[in-house]
Order: C-alpha cells, then sequence, then structure tokens
C-alpha cells in the first residue's frame, strides 16, 4: 500500500484558513423582541403609568420582588439624571415599577466614596478618647484643629478612618469633646506654669485641673450609661463596617444583574 505524501505545515495552515462552498456556512442571528401584554394586550404608556411605583432594592441591597424587565420610557422626565433603568416587576401577584440607578448612591456624585457614618463609631471614639484620658492608652483618635493653633488648641470634633476600603467616620459629641480640649488646657497651663511660675499662672492652672476634672466625671458618667468596654465598642465598630461593605457589595451585585434585564415593549 503506497501512503499519500506528507503536507508541509504551510500546505495544512492554508487548507483550514481558505473558505469553501464545503467548510463555510452562515448563521442567520434570531431577535427576539418581549413585549410587555395584559390578557393578550400590549400595555400602552397610560398603562404604564398607572403602575404604582415602589423601590425594588431593599436598603440592605436585596430585591424586594421578581424583576420582569426595562421599559426605555421616562414618565417622570427624568433623562437628565444620573443613569438610571424604569423597570417592571412583580410584587406577590401584582405589577409595580421602579426606578433604579445603575450607581447606588453612595457610588454617585456626589456622593462617590461616600463616608459611612455610624452610630458605632462614634461610640467607639468616645470610649478610646475615654481611655486615654485615663492613660489606658497611648494615643486618641482625634486630629487637631490647624486653624485654631494659639493657646491650648482644640481638637476637631469630627474624625475619618480608612476600613476596608470604605471611609469610615464618627462625631464626637459634645461632653467627649469637652474633656478632651479640657486635657489641652490643662497641659498648656502646665506648661506655662512651668517655664516660669508666676501666680497668675498658678491660678490658671488650678482652674485648668478643675475644669478637666469636672469634663472627665461627667465623661465617665456618659461612659457607665453605655456600660460598654474598649474592646466591645471596637468589636461593635468592626461589626458595624462590616455589614456596611456587605452591604454595598450586595447594592453593586444586584445592579450588575438588573443590568441584563430584557427591555419590554410597550405600546406607544
Amino acid at each position: 500500500m503506497t501512503l499519500p505524501p506528507l503536507l508541509t505545515r504551510k500546505q495544512r495552515t492554508g487548507m483550514t484558513r481558505q473558505l469553501t462552498t464545503h467548510n463555510a456556512t452562515i448563521t442567520t442571528a434570531a431577535v427576539e423582541v418581549k413585549t410587555l401584554t395584559i390578557r393578550g394586550k400590549q400595555v400602552s404608556l397610560s398603562v404604564f403609568r398607572q403602575l404604582r411605583e415602589e423601590p425594588l432594592i431593599a436598603d440592605d441591597g436585596t430585591l424586594n420582588g421578581v424583576p420582569w424587565g426595562t421599559v426605555n420610557y421616562h414618565p417622570d422626565k427624568c433623562t437628565d439624571l444620573a443613569e438610571h433603568w424604569h423597570i417592571v416587576w412583580q410584587h406577590g401577584q401584582e405589577l409595580r415599577r421602579a426606578r433604579v440607578f445603575a450607581k447606588p448612591d453612595f457610588d454617585r456624585e456626589p456622593y462617590e466614596h461616600g463616608t459611612f457614618w455610624a452610630e458605632e463609631a462614634d461610640l467607639f471614639v468616645e470610649v478610646w478618647a475615654h481611655e486615654w484620658l485615663h492613660g489606658r492608652v497611648s494615643n486618641q483618635p482625634l486630629p487637631r484643629d490647624r486653624h485654631h493653633t494659639w493657646g491650648a488648641g482644640r481638637f476637631l470634633t469630627e474624625v475619618k478612618f480608612n476600613m476596608d476600603g470604605l471611609t469610615v467616620g464618627a462625631v464626637v459629641n459634645d461632653t467627649a469633646i469637652n474633656a478632651l480640649n479640657a486635657r489641652l488646657e490643662l497641659d498648656y497651663a502646665r506648661k506655662q506654669m512651668e517655664s516660669s511660675g508666676y501666680d497668675w499662672q498658678q491660678e490658671q492652672l488650678a482652674k485648668a485641673e478643675a475644669r478637666a476634672a469636672d469634663t472627665l466625671a461627667a465623661l465617665d458618667a456618659g461612659i457607665d450609661d453605655w456600660n460598654i468596654t474598649f474592646d466591645e465598642a471596637h468589636a461593635a465598630y468592626r461589626k458595624a463596617v462590616a455589614d456596611e461593605v456587605a452591604r454595598r457589595r450586595r447594592h453593586r451585585d444586584v445592579r450588575a444583574t438588573l443590568a441584563q434585564l430584557p427591555q419590554l415593549f410597550i405600546a406607544v
């Protein structure tokens, strides 16, 4: 038996690349048009407007019902708003419509990279400051006011942290900020007394000591009312941040899913 001659690589490549009536086919893509109908009749714009408008996405990032599709119609003259969809969705046995922004509010301008403000963060900062004032930790959380540098200076009443890619903000209440600023005044009075030792500076030091003691006592009372330790406050703060990170992820993920919804055509 005589074997056929071996083909070169160039010959084999040329054969596979050459289109002929034997190796080429034509594929026709079918386009499916989905229409929104009620009892077999196509829904009109006026009927669509009559659908009750309710949020499709809950605050926790989950869906309140089953989305059917999007409608390329803006019944509320909202075309100038940020990118959004008008979605028909099912709530129980009834239909609803919802305006859903392609980006959640914390990712949209001017909210982009929006700070997460939480009571757990406020409490954590207050307890942290309390621990520092009692000398149980080496540092305190608040930045100094750079525009108030004369004399004892002042602490800012807000602070921001970066945790798990999230900017977390905390607001310090008056009781805590008064105690912190009183400590600055006391430290300043002590330095003044050490540098010169005038009688009037002794009086200022006594007043600063009294104010520091009074404001710290008020802060102690507030912390006692909370009945929470530093570690407990820190754990609650970390949990609140983790929950918010997960919530924001759900909001982004559900919108990625909604972006794939089919368009529903309605009658003019």
